[in-house]
């Protein structure tokens, strides 16, 4: 009948109008105001993911990999990598050969960790994300929803790194995507909203 991300917005805004921008393993947003939805993202692994969990867990294990290299600036990520792989260099590299974007959002909390610390190159890469979900919500916010909701395992713990502007608009979700699914149940075979995939954003 419809796909997560309309049924997470669904949840979000109590079955409302509203806008949510999902920021977990993967990265998507969507608008739905009067019927029209707008999508931003949702491309897959590494495809437009500056701000997924997957993106700052890559970043993070480039970054230590430069370093270990001399070929990047220092940074605590890789020590704080090494211990969690048990090797560095091209022991890091071969324990994460293959590696599906769960694997790499499981190292977020490393970037956070450092960069509670100090470092650097984990404040850097998280300043960039942050500044990548203040354009992503700017442009949902340009679509006039009456609610704003950044929901995901990275969703909370990214909100201090935003714009004061973008963060004062952000919205608690009312409900998860359960019953946002419900909700559409309620409404029996509603198709989806027209969705118009946003051009230009990531």
């Amino acid at each position: 009948m419809t796909d997560d991300l309309h049924i997470a917005c669904l949840g979000a805004h109590g079955g409302g109008d509203g806008a949510v921008i999902i920021v977990g393993t993967g990265f998507s947003a969507l608008s739905v105001v009067n019927g029209v939805a707008h999508t931003i993202g949702a491309h897959g692994f590494m495809m437009g993911e500056t701000c997924s969990g997957a993106h700052i867990g890559f970043a993070a294990v480039n970054a230590a990999l430069l370093a270990y290299d001399r070929l990047g600036e220092e940074t605590l990520l890789a020590e704080l990598l090494a211990r969690e792989l048990g090797g560095e260099g091209l022991m890091l590299a071969n324990a994460l050969a293959g590696a599906t974007a769960d694997r790499y959002a499981a190292l977020a909390p490393v970037v956070f960790e450092a960069a509670k610390r100090g470092d650097v190159v984990a404040g850097r890469i998280l300043r960039e994300v942050a500044a990548f979900i203040d354009r992503v919500a700017q442009h949902l916010l340009e679509r006039k929803p009456p609610r704003l909701s950044l929901v995901g395992g990275i969703g909370e713990r990214i909100v201090p790194w935003l714009a004061p502007d973008i963060a004062v608009q952000l919205l608690p979700a009312a409900a998860p995507a359960e019953v946002g699914a419900i909700h559409l149940a309620r409404e029996g075979t509603a198709p989806a909203p027209t969705s118009i995939p946003e051009t230009g954003t990531a």
